[in-house]
């Protein structure tokens, strides 16, 4: 288990902020974030900032990027909102808030984590969107200097290769076997932790890099028929954050390496 933690928990409105605030902890911190703002999330940044440094004694930072919404449809809208939540707002978050663990300079490992899902392998994409994205991981980069420079190079080759995920309203491809746009904005986060994770290794930063399908989970996103409770959902995430495995990133499933 992690214990003897500062937990600074995030949501997006206000009113589910007083209500969950009532039950709060002493190590607990509500802090409202819209990973949808740039502005939101520096302010989220300079609270972790600050938890950091009323915690002298941290073995490090722990980010999941647990946000995603799930939207049925192959549409523009629906594309645009999947695509900037699930992949463009955990781009966002980590990119504000680990620089500012790093500059911290604790001397700990920290751990980046991305809730994912199995939707967004790429086998269940088109072969356009498919080939689109497995050809820019297949690209080898440099490597950076220093882990701040880690955590730009990767936001740079990431971005260079979402200038092209653009919506097609004719790949048919795309509108079976599941929500479209879920499945791509999936699998582009999963692109975004690969790229993250290669450059951070490659200047042997001390950030572990985690990227987990906890599975259908009976949560308002999962509906009640979902085959897994919140608690074993939460247990799988916990496992791939406890995981010491220092290689190349693995997608974590109940535990298990699967196919990218």
């Amino acid at each position: 288990m992690i214990v003897n933690s500062l937990v600074v928990s995030t949501m997006k409105f206000l009113f589910i902020f007083r209500t969950l605030n009532q039950f709060g902890k002493r190590n607990v911190t509500l802090v409202q974030l819209d990973v949808l703002s740039d502005e939101s999330a520096l302010q989220f940044a300079h609270a972790v900032q600050g938890a950091l440094r009323e915690q002298r004694a941290c073995r490090g930072l722990v980010l999941v990027n647990n946000a995603g919404v799930h939207e049925d449809g192959w549409r523009q809208e629906v594309f645009d909102h999947m695509l900037g939540v699930n992949a463009w707002g955990a781009v966002r978050v980590t990119e504000a808030v680990l620089p500012i663990a790093l500059a911290e300079g604790t001397g700990q490992r920290h751990v980046v984590a991305f809730v994912s899902s199995g939707l967004g392998k790429l086998r269940h994409l088109s072969r356009h969107y498919r080939e689109l994205i497995s050809g820019r991981l297949a690209k080898e980069q440099p490597p950076s200097a220093t882990a701040a420079d880690a955590v730009a190079d990767a936001g740079r080759s990431w971005r260079d290769m979402m200038r092209n995920v653009v919506f097609d309203p004719n790949d048919a491809d795309m509108m079976t076997g599941g929500p479209a746009s879920y499945k791509l904005s999936k699998a582009c986060l999963n692109a975004y932790a690969r790229m993250l994770d290669a450059q951070l290794r490659s200047c042997h930063a001390p950030v572990a890099v985690r990227c987990c399908d906890p599975g259908w989970t009976r949560t308002d996103m999962g509906g009640p028929h979902a085959n897994r409770s919140p608690e074993e959902a939460a247990a799988s995430i916990e496992a791939a954050l406890l995981d010491p495995s220092t290689g190349e990133l693995e997608f974590s499933h109940y535990g298990q390496a699967q196919e990218w």
